[in-house]
């Protein structure tokens, strides 16, 4: 497996904190949504960085129920999650494409 494609989003939240969770998510559905569209692809699985979830409560919730992908919250810290680094120092050296081949290489193991 290889990574095909990857996005880096900057999103403005505005307004009330407890709003912004839903603002994040409905923005990662709706993005994933329109490229499975565009490039007629079906995603079965989704690496999701543990922090995410933590910023976007219900966002495993809504990958499963709106788009069928199986939501798999990975954290970079915990035993065989690290992804084989030795700190999270490594993890943030590395580019945002790599960190996303890595989780999604750990979506299929």
């Amino acid at each position: 497996m290889y990574l095909q494609d990857f996005s880096v989003k900057h999103l403005q939240l505005k307004g009330p904190e407890d709003e912004h969770q839903d603002m994040v998510t409905d923005y990662i559905i709706k993005e994933l949504s329109c490229y499975e569209r565009k490039i007629f692809c079906k995603f079965i699985g989704a690496g999701v960085p543990f922090g995410l979830t933590k910023i976007a409560h219900n966002l495993c919730s809504k990958l499963w129920a709106e788009l069928d992908i199986v939501p798999i919250a990975l954290r970079r810290d915990q035993g065989r999650y690290n992804f084989g680094l030795r700190s999270s120092s490594d993890w943030d050296a590395k580019c945002v494409d790599e960190q996303a081949d890595s989780m999604a290489r750990k979506c299929i193991m």
